[in-house]
């Protein structure tokens, strides 16, 4: 064989073997690559994941606003009082308040699941506070409970009076007294609402939210000492909760 002939076959067996080392040098890349990674403490690494336990589940729904403002939706702490005697759970509820109550509707959504809410600023027994009220009875839209959350802007015991003829006799009532921290218009406000139940024991309930907060001075309102922060939410819905409840218990007895 000539010298030409053998610097020819040498030159394609070294193209061969490179070709073969190349291969083989890929192989291993795409080995190692396809291996799960350490993430530094001896577990295999994975993808983030986002756990929901069985306590974070099936939040409250959130609430919807309506063209005019309505705040609407479904909707015992330590310190509120349970009522004694056995609710009347099939009694429906309706809630008509003002902005106090519009900052914890989620709060009351969850602790009265199917009530009506009917809530907005700007509203008080008065005016627009006893209009509703007349347009939802006349309605047939009324719950066997009426919540009224509406004594933040002042009110008399004539305006409850009012309300009171619309609502008729044949329904509970909760009245959720008022709490405004330096207002000297409250206290009036508030004799009025326990004037009003003294009258009515039967179906008249306090939710006696001005006596909580006195009790609690570390709960945590707005800055203007009136309106609600989240936590001070919770206990405003709660305490409408045991209301709510004491005023099935007496439903119930009639």
């Amino acid at each position: 064989m000539t010298h030409k002939g053998i610097s020819e076959i040498t030159a394609k067996t070294f193209s061969v073997i490179c070709a073969v080392c190349a291969l083989l040098a890929l192989a291993s890349v795409l080995s190692s690559c396809a291996q799960p990674s350490d993430n530094g403490n001896g577990s295999e690494g994975a993808a983030d994941e986002t756990v929901v336990t069985e306590e974070g589940a099936d939040p409250a729904p959130d609430a919807t606003t309506s063209e005019e403002g309505e705040t609407s939706g479904a909707a015992t702490d330590e310190g509120v009082p349970a009522p004694s005697g056995e609710p009347d759970a099939d009694a429906s509820v309706s809630l008509i308040g003002d902005s106090v109550p519009l900052g914890a509707v989620p709060q009351i959504e969850e602790a009265l699941p199917g009530a009506e809410m009917l809530v907005r600023t700007d509203r008080d027994l008065a005016g627009p506070g006893i209009e509703l009220l007349k347009e939802e009875n006349e309605a047939g839209k009324l719950g066997d409970i009426v919540v009224l959350a509406l004594g933040t802007s002042n009110l008399t015991k004539a305006n409850i009076d009012a309300a009171v003829e619309v609502i008729g006799e044949g329904r509970q009532i909760v009245f959720v007294n008022a709490y405004r921290g330096g207002a000297p218009y409250i206290e009036g406000v508030n004799a009025a609402i326990d004037e009003a139940a003294a009258e009515r024991p039967d179906s008249f309930t306090v939710a006696d939210w001005y006596g909580y907060v006195e009790a609690h001075p570390d709960l945590e309102l707005a800055e203007d000492n009136c309106h609600l922060t989240e936590s001070s939410a919770k206990d405003y819905a709660a305490l409408i909760k045991s209301a709510v409840d004491e005023a099935r218990v007496k439903a119930d007895a009639r």
